[in-house]
């Protein structure tokens, strides 16, 4: 039944979009064929808030009514996650039309969800849990300073920093460098802002996202304007155009033209009443009135604050004092509508200029009055403290960090030290082990061939005693038979002798 319902919205929504927005019809038709056919809720969650992201720039209230659908089915399902990122979105999409209390409310919605999923996942999704902490902890910051909280801007943008930076997330790291020089550049702290300007420039050129880029050209241009160096604005503000247009984003088009806007004003301001003066102011205006459109098209209520303020600056320069006080009046109730401290300030600060020059004194004084009160809230000395503070904090933060990482990387290389040198102590002991076994074994050995030898000598000994004894008593046998034989020799007449004798006396001779 939930199902169907959330169908049939969408056939319902589907046949609105497809009215007034047929540049986005190829994706939106891609994810309505999805929303169709799919069966799991949480996929029709994802589905309707990736639809309200493609109006984020064109359809501020589309895109709320689908993010707010997704809210309702991911509730209904208890399905932390995509409650989580709808209440993200609901955040983003209330900023852009500059409801700035409600958008914070949906972030710390949001922030309340990752806080809990970061308690109960696994440590494999922490990545997930503090990339989108990083983000949407990023866009509060944003809010803040919308608010003219600049304290609480940079307190939350640093946050966001910290988180990125220990994701290595280069796009992101890039994003809140230009958002912290958004900050600096409000508080008049030029060379800061152009500081953190140009490294979220090199990190966009260094990836390639031409959004970023452009983003951080525009940002840049306004420091040159601020520190009068106007031919380095428009420099940036038309390479910053260049890539509007082939983007062919709509909000950031009406973003550099305002910038363009405001830099023919402001070169107007330099000058006295002249030809050139009145040029500039009508070029000025020409840009304006084509902002102001398409911030109503936008129905972006910041965007229409800052550039009606613009076109009755435009007519203050040209002394049109009654068209300025349209504008300005204008420019104060969308300001006081949206909450935006700064946008008021600077609001009743112009009308009490033109007040006073249409000789409206004591409207100019109330005006006056509420000026320096926005003022001081704005730029009190605990709010300079603050700011200070926070950027004081950061940089100690990230030193710390720097530091026990140095620190973890030298304990790491002491433990490997120390580990190589057990093994070395290992294997030397190891070694002189088996050395002593072979020594012991080779001792053993020389003392068996010790004994062995000692009987082999003793045996020879023995042997060669028998042999003298033998040779002695062959020598007393031989001896003895020399001796007989000489007896014998002595005793028994030779036979030479016998013969001789018996011829003799054969022979008659004797």
């Amino acid at each position: 039944m939930l199902k169907s319902v959330f169908r049939i919205f969408f056939y319902t929504i589907f046949s609105i979009i497809n009215s007034f927005c047929f540049s986005q019809h190829t994706k939106t038709d891609s994810i309505f064929s999805v929303l169709k056919t799919e069966k799991q809720d949480t996929n029709i969650v994802n589905s309707l808030n990736e639809l309200a992201w493609n109006f984020k720039s064109t359809n501020h209230d589309t895109a709320i009514i689908l993010s707010t659908q997704a809210l309702k089915l991911a509730e209904k399902i208890k399905w932390q996650m995509g409650i989580g990122r709808s209440e993200h979105c609901l955040g983003w999409f209330n900023y852009l039309k500059s409801n700035y209390r409600l958008s914070l409310q949906h972030y710390f919605k949001a922030m309340e969800i990752w806080e809990n999923l970061a308690a109960l996942l696994k440590a494999e999704d922490e990545h997930t849990i503090k990339n989108l902490k990083s983000k949407t902890l990023g866009n509060i910051g944003i809010v803040h300073w919308q608010q003219g909280d600049y304290p609480k801007a940079l307190e939350y943008d640093f946050k966001a920093l910290k988180l990125k930076e220990e994701l290595a997330d280069k796009k992101g790291i890039a994003k809140t460098l230009g958002n912290i020089g958004i900050v600096y550049w409000q508080i008049g702290d030029y060379q800061k802002s152009l500081e953190y300007y140009l490294k979220g420039l090199k990190l966009n050129e260094e990836l390639g996202d031409k959004n970023g880029i452009a983003n951080a050209l525009g940002n840049i241009g306004l420091v040159y304007k601020a520190q009068k160096k106007y031919s380095l604005a428009m420099q940036y503000y038309l390479k910053r155009f260049k890539l509007d247009e082939e983007s062919g984003n709509k909000y950031n088009m009406a973003l550099n033209l305002q910038n363009i806007g405001g830099l023919f004003i402001t070169q107007a301001q330099q000058l006295l009443n002249s030809r050139q003066k009145n040029e500039l102011c009508k070029k000025a205006l020409d840009h304006f009135y084509k902002v102001l459109k398409m911030a109503k098209e936008l129905g972006n209520r910041n965007l229409i604050t800052t550039i009606s303020a613009n076109i009755g600056t435009t007519y203050y320069e040209e002394k049109n004092y009654l068209a300025a006080k349209e504008y300005f009046n204008e420019s104060l109730k969308e300001a006081e509508g949206a909450g935006w401290m700064e946008g008021c300030r600077g609001n009743e600060k112009n009308l009490a200029q033109v007040d006073s020059a249409l000789g409206n004194y004591k409207e100019s004084y109330n005006h006056y009055k509420k000026f320096v009160i926005y003022r001081d809230s704005l730029f009190n000395e605990e709010n300079t403290k603050k700011t200070v503070q926070t950027q004081m904090q950061y940089d100690f933060d990230k030193k710390e960090a720097e530091t026990k990482a140095e620190q973890d990387k030298k304990d790491v290389i002491a433990n490997e030290e120390k580990q190589k040198q057990k093994i070395v102590i290992a294997s030397v002991s190891v070694g002189l082990f088996l050395v002593l076994i072979l020594a012991s074994v080779i001792f053993r050995n020389l003392r068996q061939n010790q004994k062995k030898n000692k009987i082999i000598t003793e045996q020879k000994e023995i042997v060669e005693h028998q042999k003298e004894l033998v040779e002695e008593k062959q020598k007393e046998i031989l001896d003895s038979i020399r001796y007989a034989k000489r007896i014998q020799t002595a005793l028994i007449t030779s036979e030479k002798y016998i013969a001789k004798n018996l011829n003799r006396i054969i022979n008659g001779n004797v």
